[in-house]
């Protein structure tokens, strides 16, 4: 089972779909009804009989915070060969990296490999969409600077192939808040 421990919005987490959208109804990955909007500290995978009960209660037990006050600042493109990737980046924090600091060194201790196996690499944001490049580029390029501040939950969760936050499993609020893509408007 692929899981992710990730930073999940309290209060805006529809905020945060409907900038998605904003994008493109037709992006391959957009936020909504599944993907939730989050912050990846790590993905792993484990095997499917795994006590995840036991796992999520030793996580919170072992990080010094289950909840983080985070500022979104700006946009970020990552191009790949097929597709771009349009994300908000978070004020540089000390705090969150040193959560996922501690979470990688604490899953490698438990038999745990993450799938991102360098530290130093670690890039905190929050994905909006993915999509073919030429279609989105341009919507990209005429937005500057974003201003999106949330107090952010740890939680777990399953992830599929590409990173999506697809499933809730456990949050440390307790407080599963679905949220739902808002039909695109025809005019």
């Amino acid at each position: 089972m692929r899981l992710n421990i990730a930073l999940l919005p309290k209060n805006k987490s529809q905020a945060f779909v409907d900038l998605s959208t904003s994008f493109s109804i037709s992006s391959d990955y957009t936020l909504g009804n599944d993907s939730h909007p989050h912050i990846t500290l790590t993905q792993f995978t484990v095997p499917d009989d795994y006590d995840i009960d036991e796992l999520w209660e030793a996580v919170k037990s072992h990080l010094p915070t289950t909840e983080l006050s985070i500022k979104l600042d700006k946009f970020s493109i990552f191009e790949s060969a097929e597709h771009v990737w349009v994300s908000l980046l978070i004020k540089p924090d000390p705090v969150c990296n040193n959560l996922r600091e501690q979470l990688f060194y604490f899953l490698k201790e438990r038999g745990i490999t993450c799938s991102s196996t360098s530290l130093e690499k670690y890039d905190p944001h929050l994905t909006l969409a993915r999509k073919a490049k030429l279609s989105l580029l341009d919507q990209v390029k005429t937005r500057n600077e974003v201003h999106e501040e949330d107090t952010f939950l740890l939680s777990l969760g399953k992830s599929d192939e590409i990173g999506q936050f697809v499933e809730v499993i456990k949050r440390s609020d307790n407080n599963d808040k679905s949220i739902k893509k808002k039909k695109p408007q025809i005019q």
